[in-house]
């Protein structure tokens, strides 16, 4: 029978059966010729019919997420809300509970909100404003998030350098994005030593050792920190929603590494994107990320979670093989950050 004219009947009987509901006779006549329309319907079909009945609750879960999301979205365009301002909301809210973990030691909210705050007053006070760039050149810990943190609250946009980088590779990712200024540790001071004469027009920002015998503009940023406020600071022109908040660079195998720009839109589309349609759970999820935080995977996802989600992050300085199942043990995660 063609496959039209049974279509044609199984329309035709359900209509009867909505008409004829209430009279016997005529509503049973109407389930009979429903019922010879839709044999043939499921037997041709049957396999189509499986897999769709199969994968609703899988596709019904996908809706749901989505709507979700694009909901959160939406508010976010519409309230022109950036990282900086969902972490202020949940520092205010929840400022005890875990945001990251490292060798150890747990910073809670109020740990990070009050760190980033004296990185911001320390840069206002040096003059740098919505627009301006600095680079940061760290190794993995709850400080890099912070700073960065810290230098989006002024609207400063943060270049994330690859840490292995040196020469002129290293030199070329200061000056290309155009860097006013770098903050980096006291493991990486021979790297920028070696560059000095390439970015005398860059400040230096120093963590950790002392500043003595260096060539070039250079301070002492623990000591500017430790006289700094613990308060958000004012800022006339706040950055929002479409606002830049990271550089990140690509690999450069073809060639010297590219700047890659991150805005705050893109930020909140990759962590709402990721929390919802993983059905990830900030009361029971804690992830494991021991991945480079220069990375999008490491320096977005990885921590993004834990900013605006409420998702404990545990760090870790450099990736392990042998440490990898005996932290996630022992810290309980439930998921973990891989890179390719």
């Amino acid at each position: 029978m063609d496959i039209k004219l049974l279509l044609v009947f199984a329309i035709v009987g359900l209509m009867a059966t909505g008409v004829t509901a209430r009279i016997g006779f005529l509503g049973r006549i109407a389930q009979i010729l429903l019922a010879a329309a839709l044999i043939p319907l499921i037997c041709k079909f049957h396999r189509k019919i499986y897999v769709i009945l199969k994968t609703l609750p899988r596709d019904i879960k996908f809706l749901y997420r989505y709507v979700n999301a694009d909901r959160d979205l939406r508010s976010f365009v519409r309230n022109n809300t950036t990282v900086m301002k969902i972490f202020r909301e949940r520092a205010r809210l929840y400022p005890d509970k875990p945001c990251f973990i490292f060798e150890g030691c747990t910073w809670t909210n109020e740990d990070i909100d009050k760190y980033s705050n004296r990185i911001a007053n320390v840069f206002k006070e040096a003059g740098y404003g919505k627009g301006d760039a600095v680079a940061l050149l760290m190794l993995n810990r709850p400080e890099y998030i912070a700073t960065w943190l810290g230098l989006g609250k002024i609207g400063v946009i943060t270049a994330l350098i690859n840490t292995n980088l040196r020469q002129q590779c290293l030199s070329h990712c200061l000056t290309v994005a155009k860097i006013k200024s770098v903050i980096y540790t006291e493991e990486f001071s021979s790297a920028i030593e070696d560059i000095s004469d390439s970015i005398q027009g860059i400040t230096r920002y120093k963590q950790g050792g002392n500043i003595e015998g260096y060539n070039g503009d250079i301070r002492d940023l623990d000591k500017l920190m430790a006289d700094a406020s613990t308060k958000q600071p004012d800022v006339d022109n706040e950055p929002g929603y479409k606002d830049d908040l990271l550089y990140i660079y690509t690999s450069g195998t073809t060639g010297l590494p590219k700047v890659a720009i991150v805005p705050n839109s893109r930020f909140l589309l990759v962590i709402t994107a990721t929390y919802h349609m993983l059905g990830l759970k900030k009361n029971s999820d804690i992830l494991y990320n021991p991945i480079p935080l220069y990375h999008m995977s490491g320096g977005l996802v990885g921590t993004g979670c834990a900013l605006t989600k409420g998702i404990p992050s545990v760090l870790r300085s450099k990736f392990s093989v042998t440490a990898y199942w005996t932290d996630c043990i022992k810290y309980k995660c439930t998921l973990s950050i891989e890179q390719d």
